[in-house]
C-alpha cells in the first residue's frame, strides 16, 4: 500500500513538472540586434584608406551602444530616422547609449571623435 501511494505522489510530482517546462521555454525570446560598422569620411576624389580607428554601432530594444578604441574618451553621435526625419543627438562614452525609437526603418548614423574625425553609416532596423 505504501508503494502504491509513493508511487502515485511520484506520478503527480512528474506531472507537475512536465506541465511547468513548455511555460519556461515560450518565455525565453530571442532578441534581435542589428549592427553596422561607421566608416571614416573621405572626399569622394580621394580613394578611401584604411583607417585605424573603428566605430560599430548596436541596436537592441531602443538602444544604440558604440564600440570605439579606449583611446577616444566620447563621441559626439547624431542619429537620423530617415523616413520620419527625427534626429537623436547625444555625446557618448564607452559604458553609455542613446535610447531612440523602436521604429523600423533606415537610420543614418554620424559620429565625430574628440580629435575632429568624422565617421558615418547606416543602421538599418529589422523585427
Amino acid at each position: 500500500m505504501k508503494k502504491f501511494i509513493l508511487s502515485i505522489i511520484a506520478f503527480v510530482f512528474i506531472f507537475s513538472i512536465c506541465g511547468l517546462l513548455p511555460v519556461q521555454a515560450g518565455d525565453d525570446k530571442t532578441v534581435k540586434e542589428d549592427e553596422t560598422t561607421l566608416h571614416l569620411d573621405t572626399p569622394i576624389n580621394r580613394p578611401r584608406m584604411p583607417s585605424k580607428i573603428s566605430i560599430h554601432c548596436t541596436y537592441r530594444n531602443g538602444e544604440v551602444r558604440f564600440s570605439f578604441p579606449e583611446e577616444l574618451e566620447y563621441l559626439t553621435v547624431t542619429i537620423e530616422h530617415t523616413e520620419s526625419k527625427t534626429t537623436w543627438m547625444s555625446r557618448v562614452g564607452h559604458e553609455d547609449c542613446m535610447l531612440i525609437s523602436t521604429a523600423n526603418g533606415t537610420y543614418n548614423v554620424s559620429a565625430q571623435t574628440e580629435g575632429g574625425q568624422h565617421f558615418s553609416g547606416t543602421l538599418y532596423v529589422t523585427d
